[in-house]
Formats: C-alpha cells, sequence, structure tokens
C-alpha cells in the first residue's frame, strides 16, 4: 500500500486547525505561554540580579581591600607610635634620674653654700671683733694676753669655748665699769667682746640652755637684785643707762648688768 504523506500531512493540519478552535485547548495553550513568558522575564530579572550581585560583590571586595590596606597602614602607624612612646619612656627616664642627679648636685651646693656663708657670717664677725680690738689700750691688750695666753688672733676669738675665762672676763670687765676708772670707748668694746664670747659658747652648747643677754629699761628704778651700779652712781635713783649688759640662763641671772643711776 502506499502511503500519500502529503494527504497525511494535510489531515494532520486540519485536525490542528480544528482543536485550535477548541476553547479549552486555547486555554491551555495560552497558561503554557504564559509560564514560558515568566520563565523568560524569571531568566532575564535573574541576570540582572546576578549581574547587580556580582558588581555589588566586587565593589565589596575592593571595599575590603581599601580597609584592609588602610588597617595595614595603621598598625604600621601603631608600631610606629609604640616605638616612639617606648623611646620617649626611655628619655623621660633617664631625663627624670639627670633631674634628680641635679637635685642633689643642687642641694649639695646650697648646703656648701649655706655653711659657706655661716663661715663667712662668722669670719666677718671675727673680723669685725677683731678690728675693734685692736682699738684696746695696753693694759687691756695685756690683760687679754694673760687671760688667753697670747694675744693673737685665734685664742682672743676663742675665749668663749671656755666659760671659767669667760667669769674672768665678765669679773674683769665689772670692775673697771664700777670704778670708772677706764673710758666708756674702752668699756664698750670689751663690753661687745663679752657679748661675743657668750654668743660663741652657745653655740659650742647645742644641747644645753642658751645664755641670754638682757638689760634694764632707762627710767627703771635702781634694784640690787637685778643689776649692779657705778661707783660714781646714786645708791638710789633711776637707771640712766646700761654700761655692760646682763646674761642669764634659765631665768637665773649669771652676770648682772652694769647701769649708771642718777
Amino acid at each position: 500500500m502506499n502511503l500519500d504523506y502529503s494527504e497525511i500531512d494535510m489531515a494532520l493540519k486540519t485536525i490542528m486547525i480544528h482543536y485550535l478552535h477548541d476553547s479549552e485547548i486555547q486555554s491551555v495553550i495560552k497558561n503554557i505561554m504564559n509560564r514560558v513568558s515568566d520563565d523568560i522575564v524569571y531568566d532575564k530579572e535573574s541576570q540582572l540580579l546576578t549581574s547587580v550581585a556580582e558588581k555589588e560583590l566586587i565593589e565589596y571586595k575592593e571595599l575590603i581591600q581599601r580597609y584592609q590596606e588602610r588597617n595595614r597602614l595603621l598598625d604600621e602607624e601603631n608600631k610606629c607610635l609604640k616605638s616612639f612612646l617606648e623611646e620617649n619612656k626611655r628619655e623621660i627616664a633617664q631625663l627624670n634620674l639627670k633631674n634628680e642627679s641635679l637635685f642633689k648636685e643642687k642641694e649639695n651646693i646650697l648646703n656648701r653654700l649655706n655653711e659657706n656663708e655661716k663661715k663667712y657670717f662668722v669670719l666677718s664677725e671675727q673680723y669685725e671683733i677683731w678690728n675693734k680690738m685692736e682699738l684696746l689700750n695696753t693694759e687691756n691688750k695685756e690683760y687679754l694676753k694673760k687671760l688667753c695666753g697670747s694675744y693673737r688672733v685665734m685664742p682672743i676669738i676663742s675665749l668663749g669655748r671656755d666659760e671659767g675665762k669667760i667669769y674672768q672676763l665678765w669679773t674683769y670687765i665689772r670692775d673697771i665699769a664700777v670704778k670708772g676708772i677706764q673710758s666708756n670707748d674702752q668699756i664698750d668694746i670689751l663690753s661687745n667682746f663679752f657679748e661675743y664670747c657668750i654668743e660663741l659658747s652657745n653655740s659650742c652648747n647645742n644641747h644645753e640652755e642658751k645664755y641670754e643677754r638682757f638689760e634694764i629699761e632707762k627710767g627703771n628704778d635702781f634694784d640690787t637684785e637685778m643689776c649692779i651700779r657705778t661707783a660714781h652712781s646714786k645708791q638710789i635713783g633711776k637707771v640712766s643707762d646700761t654700761l655692760v649688759k646682763g646674761i642669764r640662763k634659765e631665768n637665773k641671772i649669771i652676770f648682772k648688768p652694769i647701769v649708771n643711776v642718777e
């Protein structure tokens, strides 16, 4: 049997056309087309989203790389700062040590300076005393030479170290002041020297009660318990002036002041 394929093809087309006019078939075809269309749109959107995501991913990678580079630079800077800080700490420690050394040196210099000032003050005071002592008359110089063993600077200015000699000196000054046998200038020089000896004695006895100078105020009534009057003074009257200041210790009079009474 010979088949006519053209007839078969035509018959199939006729059948297809017939089915295409069928509403149910049309609905199925429409649904199929809609699904195909949706798949195409989804694919396009998916491709678009994928492209955007890839672009953003690249941007994020670049951003991460920039931050990593920034962090690396910050780490290097931090290391440099730490190294700088450690170096500064070492320098500060060295400067503190140097400062402490300089402070101690300054304290030592100040202490030496204070000691030198004290020595200078003592020497200047001793020099002034000695210069005044040179104005004493021969009689007074001879007495001091006998008392000190020599009329030279060191024995004279060191007399205050010996309390026994201080008492002898005051007795000598009291006698010539009371008797009025020498000028007031000579008595004044000896009186100042006596006060210097008292101060020297105080400086040598750091742990003992100190001697104190005192005098009777001008115009006070003469009191034999408090002072000694000169021979040419009135027996009763007012103190007119003090020739030799008094010395007391622990509120006890050791050497009474010598005064003129009018």
